[in-house]
């Protein structure tokens, strides 16, 4: 069974700082004039940023001096300054719990409403 593509609850996380001296991104197609911390999938290409609005959807392949294949590394980048970071929120939780992060483009990332689940059947003991 495949999950919705969004199930996977990320979003883009930038520090404060950063934000306070760039442009706050505001539309999927404004990452693409900021510095943002890409993510090297394991076949080689290059993670396009997936944003959703009322049915519609965006995927936006955004600009990097910095290209990483590890989540943690990027959240510690972008807590670090260098940038605009796409990573589950899971990961980025404890930084943006104690404000070193927070999240950009929140109403393009909806929090999903469906859970991904394997329903098991068995036959009847009867």
């Amino acid at each position: 069974m495949a999950c919705p593509r969004r199930l996977r609850n990320a979003s883009p996380v930038a520090p404060p700082a950063y934000l306070s001296c760039h442009k706050v991104p505001r539309v999927p197609e404004d990452p693409k004039t900021q510095r943002c911390i890409r993510n090297r999938l394991p076949s080689g290409k290059l993670y396009r940023w997936e944003f959703e609005k009322r049915e519609r959807e965006v995927n936006v392949d955004v600009p990097g001096a910095l290209t990483l294949d590890h989540i943690g590394l990027m959240v510690e980048a972008a807590a670090d300054g260098l940038g605009i970071a796409y990573v589950p929120e899971r990961s980025a939780k404890p930084y943006l719990d104690d404000g070193r992060l927070v999240t950009v483009l929140e109403d393009w990332c909806p929090r999903p409403s469906l859970q991904c689940a394997m329903l098991w059947s068995r036959p009847d003991d009867t």
